[in-house]
């Protein structure tokens, strides 16, 4: 008895602790490092080093094929206002926002949209692209305000829910034409065999059977992606988000039997979005392979997005890729993997999320540490982890100005290797690649490979790389995880009539770069200096979040401790 006593004082001290640390918040100056040694790492390999990548800010990538997510403001989850000034410097353009009915109608048919406006505003002011996605519940008129507790579906429910949809619609109309639907809606069927081809039975509910129908999802997302359209028919609507790009029968079924509920509506919208998450996020591939071969076949105008990705960088028992021995060093290497992944792929992808979350919700509780920077139980910003410096790297290198080649003109037999060719308007090349599992013996087929969680070590191994492209004139490899930019030997490069040949090319389970110098040196001078956008942004927002912490966040931050506390009762 008294060892547990023990064990609970030491907890709520740790949580107290964790609470008491505003010194360290954003708002009081965590820095943002741009030198050249900003990020380190056990990294050695026999090549002279020559500089490091330059970070370039929204104002000098116009254009991205990432989005990066701001999730969890609509149930205070995070604050915006301590970490808004790192937006800019990420040099990410499109954001995903969510709307949080529940916090804007406090009181039926009353819409305070003044916490959602301030940051829409601060976003469109700046020429992002924004998303937003609707949800969730209402305690007003549902059963909750967090995901996976119901939809509003009928009755007053969804008359309440259509008035908000509207209301929501022609407040923004003028600032956001990117709209989802609801998040992870799929997540609310529980699957059941008995559950197929109920489209040709509208309304009918098994009496035992668990979740929603897939037809009753899909009828709600066409019903809201429609009223969407009505008030705004320009948008761009994502009728469907998917929790899972599961290859299995039962996915699969889901989404056919949401297309087929689409029907000539599907038309009218632009994409499905799916999330999922993998320990290696390449085994996420033959699930997306699968969507889009359905998608083709009932609905071709839809393009797929990748709508939720992230990693922790540490242990937890809760949440998304949970009681793995996740890190610093893992979460950037499976981050940078995962971009890359969807990037070859074609699929316009999101980085989740830009800080770590704190649930207090009615299903969860504790700190899901996905995010790019690193936050504690009052929602202070306290930390700038390595994955931030890491996926600055990748926007600042492949924005819109590179474009993928259809195959590799660099190959390797190594299965365990993947690779990419991309070409600049000038035809000079970036070939990318990393490991990202272990390859099998091959008998009477040929070898294979399956996918491997990242790790922790930086030890490298020499590969091969040869195809029809060119020689380079100045080679360079690059590595993606520090920025740093080393001398390729010449020596080991090889030309002959079939193409080049690259030797003794170092590889390892995050991913690197060969190119020429003159793509990631010498490169003009930024318009905006990172550093200079940094601290501009941090002055003119200090104030709106030095208010914020002083209506919500001491108040959040007890609401933690006595939950903590109440969780620890014996």
């Amino acid at each position: 008895m008294k060892g547990l006593m023990k064990m609970k004082f030491i907890v709520l001290l740790v949580v107290s602790t964790t609470l008491a640390l505003s010194v360290m918040a954003g708002v009081h100056g965590i820095p943002l490092d741009t030198s050249d040694d900003r990020v380190e790492s056990p990294l050695r390999v026999n090549l002279k080093r020559i500089g490091t990548m330059e970070p370039r800010t929204i104002y000098d990538v116009k254009s991205s094929h990432w989005t990066i997510g701001c999730e969890g403001l609509d149930r205070d989850f995070a604050n915006f206002w301590e970490y808004a000034e790192f937006l800019e410097p990420l040099g990410i353009r499109n954001v995903r926002l969510q709307t949080g009915w529940a916090k804007t109608e406090k009181t039926k048919g009353v819409y305070d949209f003044a916490w959602l406006d301030e940051i829409v505003d601060f976003f469109a002011k700046r020429g992002y692209t924004i998303m937003l996605e609707p949800g969730y519940g209402n305690p007003l008129y549902t059963t909750g305000w967090d995901i996976g507790t119901g939809l509003p579906d009928r009755g007053e429910a969804l008359a309440a829910w259509d008035r908000y949809v509207v209301a929501l619609v022609n407040h923004y109309r003028d600032r956001v034409h990117e709209w989802a639907t609801w998040n992870e809606a799929s997540n609310m069927w529980a699957y059941d065999p008995r559950m197929l081809r109920l489209s040709e039975q509208p309304g009918e509910t098994l009496p035992d059977t668990p979740g929603i129908l897939p037809f009753e999802i899909a009828t709600f997302c066409k019903h809201t992606a429609n009223l969407i359209l009505k008030e705004q028919p320009e948008a761009k609507i994502a009728c469907l988000t998917l929790g899972s790009t599961a290859s299995s029968d039962e996915k699969g079924i889901f989404v056919e039997e949401a297309l087929r509920v689409f029907g000539e509506d599907a038309k009218r919208y632009t994409w499905i979005i799916v999330h999922g998450y993998k320990e290696a996020p390449e085994d996420a591939e033959p699930g997306i392979r699968k969507i889009r071969q359905l998608i083709e076949r009932y609905a071709p105008n839809l393009r797929l997005r990748q709508g939720e990705q992230g990693c922790p960088s540490e242990w937890r028992t809760g949440f998304a890729m949970r009681n793995k021995a996740w890190s610093e060093y893992s979460q950037s290497k499976w981050m940078m993997r995962r971009m890359l992944f969807d990037r070859g792929l074609d699929i316009p992808a999101l980085v989740f999320t830009m800080s770590d979350l704190h649930y207090t919700a009615q299903r969860k509780l504790g700190s899901n540490p996905k995010g790019l920077l690193r936050s504690n139980a009052r929602l202070e910003t306290i930390g700038v982890k390595r994955v931030y410096y890491a996926v600055q790297n990748v926007v600042s290198l492949f924005d819109d100005t590179l474009e993928r080649l259809p195959e590799p003109l660099l190959k390797t037999p190594d299965r365990s290797i993947r690779n990419y060719t991309y070409r600049k308007s000038d035809g000079r090349i970036v070939q990318v690649f990393w490991v990202w599992g272990v390859e099998l013996p091959g008998f009477v087929r040929a070898p294979k490979a399956v996918g491997k969680r990242p790790g922790d070590s930086f030890e490298t191994r020499p590969i091969v790389l040869q195809g029809s492209a060119k020689a380079m004139e100045d080679p360079v490899w690059v590595d993606l995880f520090t920025g740093r930019i080393y001398e390729f030997p010449k020596r080991n490069m090889v030309a002959d009539a079939d193409g080049v040949t690259f030797m003794n090319v170092p590889a390892y389970d995050s991913p690197c770069v060969l190119t020429e110098r003159s793509v990631v040196m010498n490169l003009p001078k930024p318009t905006r200096p990172v550093g200079e956008v940094f601290e501009r942004t941090r002055a003119e927002i200090r104030e709106k979040a030095r208010a914020w912490k002083k209506t919500s966040i001491e108040a959040k931050g007890d609401k933690v401790l006595k939950k903590t506390e109440k969780n620890l009762e014996i």
